[in-house]
Formats: structure tokens, sequence, C-alpha cells
């Protein structure tokens, strides 16, 4: 037996015991969940070019010049990879009956991205108040910013962290993944195929 195919899943690692060989899938070192290597380098080669995009000079038009002006393709990889990589953890756990499995999801993928970021505002305030010299930024689109509705509401408006309009957009997604991975298991189980 080889790899196991699982319907929300996709391709799982499995032990095949032919010929006594074991062709189990290598776990990450120290997580025990697959580790799927190639992501690794694609994310190397990403953060590279968004990183050459904010940086490197821009003297005089170059061979680069069009890459280094389209590094959100490269921030577009990141976002598509982060739904890969959460479809690819999460699916077989949140279709388990239980209801344990919705909440550590919700603390996993998303509390520690949002505590972070909240951190970051912070002190992205405290830098601003020096800055202002004490005056205060308006409190409303703070709590707009802190909530992540600000980029919905005024993309153009400036938030203490300006990468919260990330979040912003994968939040959604997120509250409402293990509902849809639910309900697209659910439609696979009564016998329609997705």
């Amino acid at each position: 037996q080889g790899p196991a195919v699982h319907a929300m899943g996709g391709l799982r690692s499995g032990r095949a015991t032919a010929n006594g060989l074991d062709t189990q899938t290598p776990k990450a070192s120290g997580g025990g969940e697959d580790q799927l290597e190639h992501l690794t380098g694609a994310r190397c080669l990403a953060s590279t070019w968004i990183v050459c995009g904010h940086f490197a000079p821009r003297l005089q038009p170059s061979f680069f010049t069009a890459a280094r002006h389209r590094g959100n393709a490269a921030v577009n990889f990141f976002i598509i990879m982060s739904g890969f990589i959460t479809h690819w953890v999460y699916a077989s756990r949140i279709t388990q009956p239980g209801s344990g499995h919705v909440q550590r999801f919700y603390v996993r993928r998303i509390g520690r991205v949002v505590l972070t970021t909240w951190v970051a505002m912070i002190l992205g305030v405290c830098v601003l108040l020096i800055q202002l010299r004490g005056h205060a930024p308006d409190m409303w689109h703070l709590l707009r910013c802190f909530l992540f509705v600000e980029t919905w509401r005024d993309p153009v408006e400036w938030c203490p962290n300006g990468q919260t309009w990330t979040v912003a957009a994968l939040l959604p997604s997120w509250l409402l993944y293990p509902a849809t991975c639910r309900a697209i298991n659910a439609i696979e189980r009564g016998g329609g195929a997705m």
C-alpha cells in the first residue's frame, strides 16, 4: 500500500511494508507533520523577491526592473500558499467529530498571527505618539485598524502596522475555513465529488 489519499486532505503519508521497506514520508524535525520541502525553496525565492522589491537600488532600469515592481505576485503566492498549507495541515482534523478541533484551529492559525500583529501595532502607535509629540491619532481609526476592518473601509488610510492589510485579507478566509471544509466533506460523503 502506498500513500493514502484522503478526501479532504489530499495526499497523506502512509506506511508501506512491501519488501519490508518503510516508505513513509519523512517527518519535519520535531513537528510531527509532513514537511513539504519544495515549498521551503519556493518560500525562499518569494521572500527574496519581496525583500529585493523593497530594498534593491532603483538608480537605473535593468533586467530586473519589471520583476522588482511586481513584488505583489510574490505576496499573492504567500496568500495562496497559506490556503494550501491551512488545508494540508487542518482538513483531516477539522472534519473529525468533536468540538475541540475548530477551537484549536482558531487558536493555532489565527491566534498567533493576530496577537503578533497587535503587538506590532501597539509598538507602531508608540512610535507614532513619539513622532506626533504626544498628539494622539484618531482613536476610531486605530480601533478599526485593530479590528482589521480599516483596509476594507479605506485601503489608503495608514494603520500603525502597514502589513495589516494581509491579515485583514486572510482573516475572513480563516474564519470561514472550518465551515467550508465541513460542508465540502459532507458533500463528498454524500456521493458528490468536487
